[in-house]
């Protein structure tokens, strides 16, 4: 029986059925065919009988018979309703008679099967309506999933070694630096290192140092006072103060200028803090976690950032690899997008298909995790199943075919700037030249793509 049907009706396995027919040999032979999908099913031969089992075993989804003694299907179905108006009821009935399909309706049955009853028909209706409740369960294992590794998970070598290293810092009190390609996850990790750590009910507050005009960043950092400068029309705290007794996250920390390094270097030495405008110091107790698309020491030897203040923040230093070298990893990655996708957006999409996966683990995603999870949100979006077809992924990005795995080898053959700089030019055309779109689509923010633009 289970060869004759699609595999994914499989997956009502965790759905609870109760099914409601007098009929003792239909429910005899209907409860034979669904228990091969359903593995909790409950039976009753009346109405009366079926809301009390419905209100014993509260199940994910009703089957019920129209005409039936002391209870009929319409009756059941308004009580069910007005227990849980959530709950799917199909009306399964031999007798389709106008009035009586408007007092289903009324009453708030979701579908309606004539019978005989057709096997492929109720399972089609049974995966429709199961739909919600599936992703629904998806949704908690994840949650739960996430909450028991404290946000991590990894099946490459590389990020294990990454998270174990997380691990071991996240209790300490040393300041740390994550240093990996735009978009590989330096922001996440950040987070979770502050989860773990004995701060973990405190602020966490995130900088991008990289998104901020430099007149404004000793303000967002340090706070000002009232008429400090044009437009100071009130004193405002910085994110030193607003994360005081937890940690502050300073990303892209490779583009501090001399004298924004200076003051920092004053707050991780004295723990105190300057407002711009002010002479007196606030003092602080704050764990820094920074992050950096560059290797900082060779920023220190080229004269391009403090020594002294390196040596400070990097007491412990964790490199995250791009996602192209932790290709293991994709396919949990893109599941777990997908969900939180479908839950956004209100679609119901459970699976990737098999062939879609390869395609995802083929590409080199110069936008590392930030890329991938764009990539597979605008992928729920184009759907046009329950499931993400490879019809669905190529129709997102033009120039990328079918044969993108077979094409992605000549990839390799390039160096890894000529390949950026080459993704790069083909966003930019497909977006027509806007940038901000084309920086979505690549996911980075603009100020990344204007730097990479004028790199190459």
């Amino acid at each position: 029986m289970k060869s004759v049907f699609p595999s994914e009706f499989l997956l009502l396995r965790n759905i609870k059925l109760l099914y409601v027919e007098d009929d003792d040999d239909l429910r005899n032979t209907v409860f034979m065919f669904l228990k091969d999908f359903f593995h909790t099913i409950y039976l009753a031969s009346n109405g009366s009988e079926g809301l009390k089992k419905f209100i014993q075993h509260r199940p994910d989804i009703v089957i019920t018979d129209l005409r039936m003694p002391y209870k009929d299907g319409i009756q059941l179905t308004k009580e069910i309703k007005s227990i849980n108006r959530n709950i799917p009821v199909i009306l399964n009935t031999a007798f389709a008679e106008i009035p009586d399909l408007i007092s289903a309706i009324e009453a708030g049955v979701d579908r309606y099967i004539q019978k005989p009853v057709d096997e492929k028909n109720i399972l089609n209706v049974l995966y429709d309506l199961s739909l919600p409740l599936m992703q629904q369960e998806q949704i908690r294992a994840l949650r739960e999933q996430t909450s028991q590794e404290n946000g991590f998970f990894a099946k490459s070598p590389k990020m294990k070694e990454v998270f174990d290293k997380a691990r071991s810092v996240a209790w300490t009190p040393f300041s740390v630096i994550l240093r990996g390609e735009t978009g590989s996850g330096k922001s996440y990790l950040a987070r979770a290192i502050h989860d773990m750590s004995g701060r973990k009910n405190l602020p966490f507050v995130k900088l991008d140092l990289g998104a901020l005009p430099e007149n404004l960043i000793e303000s967002e950092l340090f706070g000002h006072e009232k008429g400090a400068f044009t437009g100071a029309d009130k004193k405002r705290c910085g994110a030193f103060e607003s994360a005081n007794n937890g940690t502050i996250f300073l990303d892209e920390l490779e583009n501090a200028s001399a004298h924004l390094q200076s003051r920092l270097l004053r707050v991780v030495e004295e723990k105190t803090i300057v407002p711009v405008g002010s002479d007196i110091a606030a003092n602080i107790d704050i764990r820094i976690i920074s992050a950096s698309n560059k290797p900082l020491f060779e920023l220190v030897k080229e004269g391009k950032f403090r020594e002294d203040l390196y040596y400070r923040l990097a007491e412990f230093e964790i490199i995250l690899p791009p996602l192209r070298e932790r290709k293991e990893d994709i396919p949990w990655l893109a599941s777990r997008f997908m969900i939180e996708a479908a839950d956004e957006l209100k679609k119901q999409v459970y699976n990737i298909s098999k062939d879609a996966q390869e395609y995802l683990c083929d590409r080199p995603w110069y936008g590392n995790v930030r890329e991938l999870r764009n990539f597979i949100r605008k992928s729920v979006l184009c759907s046009k199943g329950s499931v993400i077809t490879l019809d669905d992924i190529s129709g997102i990005n033009q120039e990328f075919s079918k044969q993108s795995g077979k094409n992605s080898q000549i990839h390799h053959f390039m160096s890894l700037a000529e390949n950026e700089r080459i993704y790069i030019e083909k966003t930019l055309l497909i977006t027509g030249g806007n940038k901000t779109k084309a920086a979505k689509l690549l996911g980075i923010d603009i100020t990344t793509l204007r730097r990479k633009l004028k790199k190459y």
